[in-house]
């Protein structure tokens, strides 16, 4: 999984950069050498990706997490979230790169962050901001049955005020205007890799 700051087309330096080579038995080292490594818990495993190792996830308790909240908390900028992506299936919810409990029901003002992940079918970017009411904003493409058992790419985007869905380097889907300027997503949520409230990915990441 890769979080970078900015536009795709600016081909930024990353701001944490998860390879899954030369990991440890405990840790996911960040390859942008920030030193954001992340905490490997359940369980997990390396295998065979497409660009080296890969982390797998076992759908059941197996989730990658960061030490500190402060880790890839990108306010109100610009962000890409990216990842090569292998499902076991679809019919369930598969969270890929989460940060804070987006969307979820219940809290006045709800939960500041973002989840990047597939929901319902549809591989999906949703955000939540750090103002007073529930404030979510979500965009979403529909996977098919062709994108299960096979590696390939998707990547999420919000530049300003809008919001961009890619696959495999193509743009699929995008909502303009979508946010406004002050949509801020900071959150003291920490970064989680598969795993997001109660569900966990089945799959692997690269």
């Amino acid at each position: 999984g890769i979080l970078v700051p900015g536009s795709l087309e600016a081909a930024p330096v990353p701001v944490v950069h998860y390879s899954f080579d030369g990991d440890t038995s405990t840790k996911a080292l960040d390859s942008a050498g920030g030193g954001a490594n992340l905490a490997l818990l359940g369980g997990f495993a390396h295998a065979p990706g497409m660009l080296g190792q890969s982390l797998s996830f076992n759908g059941v308790d197996a989730a990658a997490v960061a030490a500190s909240s402060g880790v890839a908390n990108f306010g109100a900028g610009d962000f890409t979230v990216a990842a090569w992506i292998y499902l076991a299936g679809l019919n369930r919810s598969e969270p890929l790169i989460v940060k804070g409990i987006v969307g979820a029901c219940c809290a006045l003002d709800g939960y500041p962050g973002y989840m990047f992940g597939v929901i319902t079918d549809g591989l999906t970017l949703r955000l939540e901001d750090d103002a007073p009411g529930i404030n979510v904003k979500t965009i979403s493409i529909q996977l098919g049955a062709s994108r299960v058992d096979r590696w390939f790419h998707a990547a999420a985007r919000r530049q300003g005020n809008d919001l961009f869905l890619y696959l495999d380097g193509v743009m699929v889907a995008s909502q303009i205007g979508a946010l406004t300027p002050a949509y801020s997503v900071q959150t003291a949520a920490k970064l989680e890799l598969g795993r997001g409230t109660t569900r966990y990915l089945k799959g692997a990441v690269d």
